[in-house]
């Protein structure tokens, strides 16, 4: 025997080894140790794949949760734009009414002037007062709409309603006083 080569714990092993025989064991250990091996692995699984059932579940509703959150959100900001909108298409189907009566008391001035008829003093005054509560709620509809401060245009409609009070630009300043109380 080779010193180099040679183990004197090895020899003693294998001869104890060999003086013992071989351990006892069941005929079946091999297949109890494999399913033993297998179950644990199931095991293992099955937790794994729980985990990640639980993770997928939460992020999904997460995801919805954030998505209907966002469609809220999206449904509320639509739904003031919506009311702006309309106001602001109210003010401008307003104006234009108002045009469309300047135009026809144009016309029939004109008319009268053509044969020969002058209209009363009283008239054009009156014409006067509405004009300049038109220009006032016109105003006022402009501030809001260019994103001014809402006291800077209730002021200009509580002067309307104040000095032009049996206008009907007066009612439209008063409407438009308890829409915007309404916001």
């Amino acid at each position: 025997m080779d010193p180099l080569t040679h183990d004197p714990i090895e020899s003693l092993l294998r001869s104890a080894d060999d003086a013992c025989g071989a351990p006892e064991m069941p005929a079946d250990l091999a297949d109890r140790v494999r399913r033993r091996a297998r179950r644990r692995r199931a095991r293992r699984m099955g937790f794994a794949a729980a985990a990640a059932a639980a993770c997928l579940g939460a992020s999904t509703f997460a995801v919805f949760e954030v998505r209907r959150r966002a469609a809220d959100a999206d449904a509320a900001r639509i739904r003031t734009e919506i009311g702006r909108l309309e106001r602001e298409a109210e003010s401008l189907a307003s104006i234009v009414r108002r045009m469309e009566s300047i135009e026809i008391r144009r016309r029939a001035a004109e008319e009268l002037r053509r044969i020969g008829v002058t209209a009363a003093p009283a008239a054009r005054i009156e014409d006067g007062i509405e004009e300049a509560a038109a220009v006032l709620v016109g105003h006022a509809d402009h501030v809001l709409r260019r994103g001014g401060s809402f006291e800077d245009a209730a002021h200009a409609y509580r002067r309307v309603i104040a000095h032009f009070g049996d206008t009907r630009w007066a009612d439209v300043a008063r409407k438009r006083l308890r829409e915007s109380e309404k916001l």
